[in-house]
């Protein structure tokens, strides 16, 4: 017995329809019932028409939309929606955190690219209490979208040295975030750790020739892909090549020399300067006269930076230098000072390298 006007009703089950009947009790009697219908409060049905689209204005993002389910007469109004995601196609969900809201439009963001597909649903929610998420009334599950993100690295990074110059080539990246490459920023870094940006301007291209280059200077460049969204960070989009050195032809040899002696001569001479690359020979060719035809003497192939020049006993095809090639006929025991002054004048001294 109570003389309230409410009452609590316990064990009540969500949205089944129930008769309810009352009546007074006073000193003199009861009172006749007075019957209602009543249907105890449940959620709110689902939302409808969930889209998911791609947001092309921010990495990591996805722009949701849905239409409010109806509220009926009697019923509790909506006062905030559960969003959560997929990641597996649908057979396990995540919480995504967002305000109380009662807006039928979303941002989500901070997704990861890597992740690959997302998928999406809604729930309205009331004030019923103590009614968990997972007895919601979702919607359908949204289609599968996959963020924008930064892009992977670019693949088979390749230099190639030269003279002064080292061409970059490399293959596009595996995933370039949802988005087209609008440039390849190239650097290079002489060792130190100071990186400094290569050319002006934006390529698409494949290949860079880096040119200004000290030969037997080494260098390591990087190459980092970008997009309408910016640059791809320095970890994991960066490909760095190994240390790699220009090289070009070696220097002419200076202070050529040529003294005589009995039956042979000798040129010595200053070394080349290897140009980025080790000299590999010195190859010694003489002629009768200034301008040619040179002959290249068979000296056989070394770093020497000297040579005697043996004089040969009779004509051969062997490269050596006879007597009567340098107008000293019938001379026994050459070469003469005549024959020396003549060497002076016409023998010349070449470099090769590799």
């Amino acid at each position: 017995d109570k003389t309230d006007r409410a009452a609590d009703i316990p064990g009540l089950e969500r949205g089944v329809e129930y008769e309810i009947q009352i009546r007074a009790v006073n000193d003199v009697g009861n009172s006749p019932w007075r019957e209602a219908t009543f249907t105890a409060p449940d959620v709110p049905a689902a939302p409808t028409g969930l889209q998911a689209i791609v947001a092309q204005d921010e990495l990591g993002a996805i722009e949701l939309s849905w239409a409010a389910p109806a509220v009926g007469a009697g019923e509790l109004a909506i006062v905030d929606y559960v969003i959560e995601q997929s990641t597996d196609g649908g057979s396990s969900w995540s919480l995504v955190s967002d305000d109380v809201s009662t807006a039928i439009t979303f941002r989500v963001t901070e997704l990861d690219r890597g992740d690959g597909e997302h998928v999406f649903r809604v729930a309205a929610k009331n004030i019923l209490p103590g009614v968990p998420n997972s007895e919601l009334t979702y919607s359908a599950s949204s289609v599968a979208v996959r963020p924008l993100g930064r892009s992977l690295a670019v693949q088979s990074l390749t230099p190639s040295a030269g003279d002064q110059q080292a061409v970059i080539s490399w293959t596009a990246p595996a995933d370039t975030g949802g988005l087209p490459i609008t440039n390849y920023l190239v650097e290079q870094d002489d060792g130190a750790g100071d990186w400094s940006t290569v050319g002006t301007g934006t390529s698409t291209e494949l290949s860079r020739t880096v040119t200004g280059l000290t030969n037997g200077q080494s260098y390591r460049f990087r190459v980092t892909p970008q997009t309408t969204l910016g640059q791809s960070t320095l970890n994991g989009a960066v490909s760095l090549t190994e240390l790699v050195m220009p090289f070009g032809v070696p220097s002419v040899p200076t202070g050529l020399v040529v003294s005589g002696g009995v039956g042979r001569l000798t040129a010595s001479w200053t070394a080349s300067s290897p140009n980025g690359r080790v000299v590999s020979d010195y190859v010694i060719q003489w002629a009768e006269a200034a301008n040619g035809p040179w002959n290249t003497y068979p000296d056989g192939s070394g770093t020497a930076t000297s040579v005697d020049l043996i004089a040969g006993t009779a004509a051969s095809d062997t490269g050596e230098i006879l007597p009567a090639d340098l107008g000293c006929s019938n001379c026994s025991d050459w070469p003469y000072s005549k024959c020396e002054s003549r060497w002076n004048d016409w023998i010349g001294v070449v470099s090769t390298g590799q």
